[in-house]
């Protein structure tokens, strides 16, 4: 919800499937995240990935990650 339309490209380009929350969201919200935290989370979520398929919500900044379980399912 808080990247930039932009990061589904990245991350795709590193192999991890990913929507933009505009794809279902108010398209007209602004959003911006610095470019430089791109490895910090391409890192994160290479790191928890088995947590994220079980769904995990993970908080991602320059200092710290936090990773929760939640009762997310993914839908086909």
């Amino acid at each position: 919800m808080n990247l930039s339309p932009e990061w589904v490209a990245a991350f795709a380009a590193q192999a991890i499937e990913s929507v933009h929350w505009s794809t279902i969201g108010d398209p007209c919200a602004e959003d911006e995240l610095p470019s430089h935290l791109a490895n910090i989370v391409i890192a994160v979520l290479r790191e928890n990935e088995a947590l994220l398929e079980r769904g995990a919500l993970i908080v991602i900044d320059e200092g710290k990650a936090r990773v929760r379980i939640l009762p997310l399912q993914r839908h086909p």
